[in-house]
Parts: C-alpha cells; sequence; structure tokens
C-alpha cells in the first residue's frame, strides 16, 4: 500500500449507543494487508475483550465482527478500532475510538 492513504470506519454502533455482549461492529477499511484490529476497554481502561479481522487493502472493503463481554454493572466503555501498526517510522495509525454504553 506504499503511498496510499489508509482508513478504517467504524459505520456501526455509533458513538454512545447502548450495547449488550455479543453486539456486531460493521464498518469500511483499507488497510496494509486488510488487517483491523480492535479493543474494548471498560470505564477505568480495563481491556475486556480484543481481536481482529479482515476488510479492505488495496480496494476498501467491509469488515464487521461480533464482541462479546463481562461487565457486573452498566458503565460507559470505549471501543477501539484501527489498522495494526507495521513499523514504528512515522505517524501512528488512526484510531476510531467510540464511547459505548455497555450493558451487563
Amino acid at each position: 500500500m506504499s503511498g496510499k492513504a489508509t482508513f478504517v470506519f467504524v459505520e456501526s454502533p455509533r458513538s454512545g449507543d447502548r450495547v449488550r455482549s455479543g453486539f456486531r461492529v460493521r464498518g469500511c477499511s483499507s488497510t496494509f494487508e486488510a488487517d483491523v484490529v480492535w479493543r474494548l476497554r471498560a470505564r477505568n481502561g480495563r481491556l475486556l475483550a480484543h481481536g481482529f479481522t479482515q476488510g479492505g487493502s488495496l480496494q476498501p472493503a467491509q469488515f464487521q465482527f461480533t464482541v462479546g463481554y463481562s461487565v457486573a454493572a452498566e458503565q460507559v466503555g470505549q471501543l477501539e478500532v484501527d489498522e495494526p501498526r507495521v513499523t514504528n517510522e512515522g505517524l501512528r495509525p488512526m484510531q476510531n475510538v467510540l464511547p459505548l454504553v455497555l450493558e451487563p
């Protein structure tokens, strides 16, 4: 992907949505080797779940994944979705950070 701008857009859920364990994330991406990584964090920053999926590489393409988690009480958490960093040179990849209301 030399010289080409990469991106990861999350289409759903939207910022502030209420979600339950097993919620589905959908979006579109164009990243190095089509990799998209994600993390779900609790209000205190603790990692609740993480994983990766495939989107688009040379051509933009859709991605989707399901997030399972466990919390004792309703809280605002954060879903982070981006491309993995493949080198320490240059700028960090752009990151989507969505606040979500995590329901038990």
